[in-house]
């Protein structure tokens, strides 16, 4: 039976630091996206300041392993959480509370694919008959039944019965109101 030395297990830490920050990273922005409050944002990123710039400062002097591991760990969770903090901060947008409709909706379509029934069309909305501005969302996604002719680009007016988007119908199912969000739909 072949032995391995203890060698090929040790942590060197010119090869594994990046793979372990990295998880550490995967694991930060896991906390923050299933955390079921919104954390706070400046203990966030004070938190990433401090354990990064602890990183770099003992970067340059001779520390011990396990106190370099957990600089690594504790960086890289509080820099996952702050990237989903500023991910999050970076999509504030407005979705309509309730189903509106028919409204008159002007704008840009963006990307059209085919559905099931007809084409889903993702539209950059100009304005939206009812409502202010500061309440129109600013890209609404629709589902034309008939067969349609367009390509992303094109100027469109029509009449919509907008929704907002569904939120899970069970604990754990897919939520498609948090993927709504971060893609920038408001309805």
């Amino acid at each position: 039976m072949q032995r391995f030395p203890l060698s090929a297990f040790r942590f060197e830490m010119e090869l594994q630091a990046p793979c372990v920050f990295a998880l550490a990273m995967v694991i930060g922005a896991g906390w923050y996206f299933s955390s079921p409050t919104e954390p706070p944002a400046s203990l966030i990123i004070v938190s990433t300041v401090i354990a990064n710039g602890l990183l770099i400062g003992v970067r340059l002097r001779k520390f011990r392993r396990l106190g370099m591991i957990a600089l690594l760990i504790w960086g890289g969770v509080s820099f996952g959480a702050c990237s989903g903090s500023f991910a999050t901060a970076r999509g504030q947008h407005v979705q309509i509370e309730a189903p509106i409709g028919p409204v008159l909706l002007e704008g840009w379509i963006e990307r059209a694919e085919p559905a099931k029934r007809g084409v889903r069309l993702v539209i950059w909305v100009h304005a939206m008959d009812r409502l202010p501005q500061s309440l129109t969302p600013h890209r609404v996604r629709l589902t034309h039944i008939s067969s349609l002719k367009t390509e992303p680009g094109r100027f469109v007016r029509c009449w919509a019965v907008l929704r907002p988007p569904p939120a899970p119908v069970v604990a754990g199912d897919y939520a498609f109101d948090r993927h709504a969000w971060y893609a920038g739909l408001g309805g």
